[in-house]
């Protein structure tokens, strides 16, 4: 191992959380800085000890923490200057831009840059930092499609994340000149120093795909954000209701399809693909199965955007999921009423109420019979 070589992850949300203490309990315990908004976020991390703790517990119940410590805490404004080879990027899919902007200077052509966001665009929003005529300055980019379930438990002074559900991390390098290029089966660059740290990690469970699985993978996880993430949000209810819910879940099927038939059109994406390829991918059945899939394995959980609206953050990724759907099928001339309204909806409730009369036009576009919906929602209480 290089001792000069250091990892830095931005975002200390919980999959962050994950990633840093997998990576710093790796064999090589590599270095690794955490990456935090402000000086304050950085002093407090600090005064803690400088620690990550992940809670698990067993089939019995059984609760147990194991920290990882030895972490470099720095605040984003005083990473001008350093030269960051190896960034795996965890913060939410709103905040990309902006902390990439902001370390932009720290970034060259070496550098390896992991993205682990949910929803689609953000690698046609890094191209607007590296523009035409850049391209001798751009970094090689990494996309991760995450499966693995960690919250935060309520704040204790402590950095914890609970690991709830064991998955994996897979892993493809995306090309910058998506629209022109071909077909791409061939597996990312997994001798890069970044990339080897993480796939040595027993907790994480890493390893280098090819771009069509990696592709593949990240359609069917935000088909599964699409659907789970707005309508737990938007009706306040667990994950395991969207499968146990027949109005829920032919409301999935209404987003499922309009996305479908939109991704399938993406250029960025057919010129990624093979034929045979995007017949598998874009099956809506198989979809359907992948949704109701998820919903069960994870049906205790509450999604992140129900987390989003119940905390009124005034943010959430439904621009990236939902919203991005609707943008891409303005761009293509298809109608996206079901993604849209849900887009409308949570941009709404993540600030404050909504009045019932546009409840009434959400629950019309979706197709859902409110009296079922509650017999249903009460059936599965009982």
């Amino acid at each position: 191992m290089d001792p000069s070589r250091r990892i830095y992850v931005l975002g200390l949300g919980s999959i962050g959380r994950l990633i840093a203490y997998g990576l710093r309990t790796a064999p090589d315990v590599p270095s690794i800085s955490v990456i935090l908004r402000n000086e304050t976020q950085a002093a407090n991390f600090t005064s803690a000890g400088s620690t990550i703790g992940v809670i698990t517990r067993d089939d019995a119940g059984t609760i147990q923490t194991d920290y990882a410590s030895g972490f470099e805490a720095i605040a984003l404004p005083r990473c001008r200057g350093r030269d960051i080879r190896d960034l795996v990027v965890c913060t939410k899919s709103t905040q990309v831009v902006s902390a990439l902007s902001a370390l932009k200077e720290s970034i060259s052509v070496r550098s390896n840059i992991l993205l682990l966001q949910n929803g689609m665009g953000i690698h046609g929003e890094l191209a607007k930092l590296w523009p035409l005529g850049e391209e001798n300055e751009r970094p090689s980019i990494y996309i991760g499609i995450n499966t693995h379930g960690c919250t935060m438990p309520p704040e204790s002074g402590e950095c914890l994340v609970e690991h709830r559900g064991v998955g994996t991390i897979e892993i493809a390098k995306m090309l910058w000149d998506t629209i022109t290029s071909q077909p791409n089966d061939e597996k990312g660059d997994d001798d890069t120093y970044m990339l080897t740290e993480l796939t040595k990690s027993s907790l994480l469970h890493a390893n280098c795909v090819s771009c069509t699985d990696v592709l593949k993978a990240q359609i069917d996880k935000m088909i599964v954000n699409c659907c789970i993430n707005p309508l737990t949000a938007f009706y306040n209810v667990p994950n395991g209701a969207v499968a146990t819910s027949p109005q829920l879940r032919n409301a999935s099927a209404l987003v499922i399809a309009e996305a479908v038939a939109v991704l399938s059109q993406i250029p960025e994406l057919r010129n990624q693909l093979s034929d045979a390829a995007r017949k598998v991918i874009f099956n809506s059945a198989r979809l359907r199965e992948v949704v109701l899939a998820v919903a069960m394995t994870t049906r205790f959980n509450v999604s992140s955007m129900r987390a989003d609206v119940l905390a009124q953050r005034g943010v959430s990724e439904i621009a990236n999921l939902n919203g991005y759907i609707r943008e891409a099928g303005e761009r293509l001339g298809i109608d996206t009423p079901a993604n849209s309204v849900l887009a409308d909806a949570i941009e709404v409730l993540a600030s404050g109420e909504m009045a019932s009369e546009r409840r009434a036009i959400v629950e019309s576009v979706l197709g859902i019979d409110c009296s079922a919906l509650d017999r249903e929602l009460y059936h599965d209480c009982i």
